[in-house]
């Protein structure tokens, strides 16, 4: 009885090498090595937060262009305020020392644009400065 089991032991110890040889030169020849679960959700896993610090990283530095942008706006909104009130404080004198009714009606109605275009530059620079402090925040 001893015997079949000592015979037993060997062939599985035959095969046991057998299989390791075979394992071996599968492992050196390059194919795909057969993983367990686990291992392909810790691959996952690892890939998946690789991904998400990009994104984060990604988006942060689209966040950083915009800023830019914006400011390069409010910038522009600037500069044509400064143009239109220029504009505005010309218009006023020149009222101010004019008898022609057409010409004072012509700069009253100017006078009145300008005032309109400097409400609506003042808004669209309040949303950017709303928009710059949501993308900083």
């Amino acid at each position: 009885m001893f015997a079949v089991y000592l015979e037993k032991a060997k062939d599985l110890a035959a095969l046991a090498g057998v299989g390791g040889v075979l394992w071996s030169a599968y492992s050196v020849s390059g194919l795909p090595v057969p993983a367990t679960l686990k291992q392909v959700e810790e691959r996952i896993t690892t890939v998946n937060e690789t991904i998400k610090i990009n994104q984060r990283d990604t988006t942060r530095q689209l966040d950083s262009v915009r800023v830019e942008q914006i400011d390069g706006q409010r910038a522009v909104i600037r500069l044509t305020r400064v143009s239109l009130r220029n504009e505005q404080t010309s218009l006023e004198r020149i009222l101010d020392s004019t008898k022609d009714q057409v010409a004072m009606t012509t700069m009253r109605r100017r006078l009145g644009e300008i005032g309109d275009q400097l409400r609506e530059l003042d808004a669209s620079e309040g949303e950017l400065r709303d928009r710059i402090s949501k993308l900083r925040g």
